[in-house]
């Protein structure tokens, strides 16, 4: 990536006292947000939030293999044809997951070393701010990581085999005696997470060719009788496999999307800091990730015939604030992803186990099993993050299509949107202020600014989300079904963003907590509520999820206007509540299912429990290794 002599100022100034502290944090910041991983972490009570919680139930159900999908209790089952070849995808399976497990084994024996160290007061000093957050078993390690004597030394060169969630390949350092300690810990850790991906993506492999089939429908829509299975068609394990299948999808698109952004994040050359929780800025994604997990997937991820691609959600909810918050456009963020959604580490296929059983080539069993993107997807996402981004332009081909053939924006919202510089571009006499469709922007319409000459809204970037959001696809498909269908995905990222920013609003001016409470209900609730097609596109727990914290916060809002702590609170805010609270009575919550129900009760049990997060990480190698054993084999 090129730098920009802005950016090559800012970066000579990794010297700085100010960085070299934003430094020790960002590394404390991420390690904590590593630690409640699984099998990095073996209780659900050291998770910090229910979507934290979520992630980790997922991969502790599905990293491990139940005994009776093991090589050896299926095999009898397998035509004769495909054994071998089966059995060596299997061994390749187990080759992983015990390098995994030694990196486990390998990391935590590393870590506790670092008590031999003497470190500076400094590095002590920024340890013990955290308190009880850090566990006490690695407060010397990190001591040890963020020693201030340690010379800062940007590393340029990401190795893109440790691409995971959290490598923590961040900055390098030399110059003490724990030196060669910190280079084996990043070694140690990049080992480890490439590990982690390896092990996944080979275990996807494994059930994948399991599933394979030969079977089309033809023209009739009736199956085809002879269709071969590897796995037969009528085997009790089947369901289990496919359901297993598309869990480690959705754990291996959320490590790579977190991964891409950390790295993006990681090398912003201003702040890379959120100024009012001072966390590192991929935090928010996580935890934006976290709210998608608890109320989007309990509802979709084992249920067959919803058309939802959870993989692509979890990259745009990994990438969405990229374009805002660093030097990448979202084009160049697209390119980024290509070239991991592009590659397959050749490692996985060391000994040629990417093969299938029906004839197709190495490249095509790639391209349908082991990819988790498609290019059709890739062009969604890239559409979906530029509805949310700050800085993409309006164009006028965007303007008439809105204008024309959506015919859902009446003129006066367009001038409300549009450039001035286009404006003369668009054709007046298509609708009238009347004849637009929408009926957000007549329930809430712009009003005339005080300065005179235009109108304003609530939240003018929110204006133009939806704005963006109406040009999904643009002319390429007329169908508004599927227009509909793929607009969801944008508008979907957009509220769990701000459901996670309304519950972070504390350290805002009252001015900024404003223009979110407003926005969000006349325009983002409303478009919700008022124009998307709940019943055909659903948006499950979200609407009750964004409900609920809109409250809590306007309610806040308003008790301080009360004892006088601002005066911004007006009329409008008291219609707004209203709405709001007419709304909440006809939106509420979806029931859990019953295991991800249990998995909530779990977690907050545990939570409340724990006085420290003392159980991250078994303090014994054994310990370890019962995290990903699998019953029956013999390692």
């Amino acid at each position: 990536m090129p730098v920009h002599d802005i950016e090559f100022a800012l970066l000579s100034s990794l010297e700085s006292p100010t960085r070299r502290l934003e430094n020790a944090h960002l590394k404390i910041g991420y390690f904590l947000k590593m630690l409640p991983r699984y099998p990095l972490n073996n209780e659900i009570g050291n998770c910090n939030d229910v979507g934290e919680a979520y992630l980790w139930q997922m991969e502790k159900d599905n990293m491990n293999i139940p005994p009776e999908l093991c090589f050896d209790k299926i095999k009898d089952s397998l035509p004769e044809k495909h054994r071998v070849r089966i059995q060596r995808i299997w061994e390749s399976v187990i080759d992983k997951r015990n390098k995994l497990v030694n990196g486990l084994k390998a990391l935590n024996s590393h870590w506790h070393s670092a008590n031999k160290f003497t470190v500076e007061r400094g590095s002590e000093v920024v340890v013990m701010e955290y308190g009880d957050k850090i566990p006490e078993q690695y407060k010397s390690a990190l001591a040890v990581m963020i020693d201030p004597n340690l010379r800062e030394i940007s590393d340029e060169k990401h190795d893109e085999r440790a691409i995971d969630m959290l490598d923590l390949n961040d900055e390098m350092t030399q110059g003490s005696e724990a030196d060669s300690w910190r280079i084996q810990d990043s070694s140690l850790r990049n080992a480890y997470f490439r590990h982690d991906k390896e092990y996944i993506t080979t275990l996807r492999l494994y059930y994948q060719m399991l599933l394979e089939n030969t079977e089309r429908r033809d023209t009739s829509e009736t199956r085809d009788a002879g269709a071969e299975y590897v796995l037969p068609k009528d085997h009790s394990a089947r369901k289990e496999i496919w359901k297993r299948n598309r869990y480690l999808r959705l754990i291996d698109a959320i490590h790579q999307s977190v991964s891409v952004a950390k790295t993006l994040h990681h090398q912003q050359p201003t702040g890379r800091m959120r100024e009012f929780e001072k966390v590192p800025y991929i935090n928010h994604p996580i935890e934006v990730i976290g709210l998608f997990l608890k109320d989007v997937m309990p509802f979709v991820i084992e249920k067959r015939g919803i058309q939802f691609d959870f993989v692509l959600m979890a990259f745009i909810l990994a990438l969405h604030d990229l374009d805002e918050d660093t030097s990448q456009s979202v084009d160049q963020v697209i390119e980024k992803v290509k070239g991991i959604a592009e590659k397959i580490d050749s490692s996985v296929d060391h000994d040629g186990v990417i093969k299938s059983g029906f004839g197709l080539d190495r490249d095509s069993v790639i391209e349908r099993y082991i990819k988790l993107l498609w290019p059709e997807d890739i062009e969604l996402l890239e559409e979906s993050l530029k509805v949310i981004s700050k800085s993409t332009p309006i164009t006028s081909h965007q303007a008439k299509f809105a204008a024309n053939t959506d015919r859902y924006f009446g003129v006066s919202d367009l001038a409300n949107i549009i450039p001035v510089d286009i404006r003369g571009d668009i054709p007046v006499n298509i609708n009238t202020p009347e004849e637009g469709t929408n009926k957000t922007f007549k329930e809430f319409p712009p009003e005339q600014s005080e300065r005179g000459g235009g109108l304003k809204s609530d939240d003018p970037k929110l204006d133009k989300v939806l704005f963006n959001l109406r040009t999904i696809p643009g002319v390429s498909s007329n169908k508004k079904s599927h227009r509909e269908e793929k607009r969801r995905y944008a508008l979907m990222a957009k509220l769990l963003d701000r459901i996670h920013n309304l519950s972070t609003m504390d350290g805002m001016s009252y001015k900024n907590k404003c223009r979110y409470l407003r926005g969000t209900t006349s325009r983002l609730m409303a478009y919700s509520v008022l124009d998307h097609d709940s019943t055909k596109f659903s948006l499950f727990n979200i609407l009750p999820d964004m409900l609920q914290v809109l409250t809590d916060e306007y309610e806040k809002f308003a008790a301080d206007s009360k004892i006088g702590k601002h005066d911004l609170y007006g009329e409008k805010d008291d219609k707004y509540r209203a709405q709001l609270a007419e709304w909440k009575s006809n939106f509420t919550a979806a029931p859990l299912p019953e295991y991800w129900a249990q998995v909530e009760q779990e977690f907050h049990r545990a939570f409340k429990k724990r006085k420290t997060p003392s159980g991250v990480l078994g303090e014994t190698s054994d310990g370890i290794a019962v995290v990903l054993g699998l019953e029956g084999v013999d390692d």
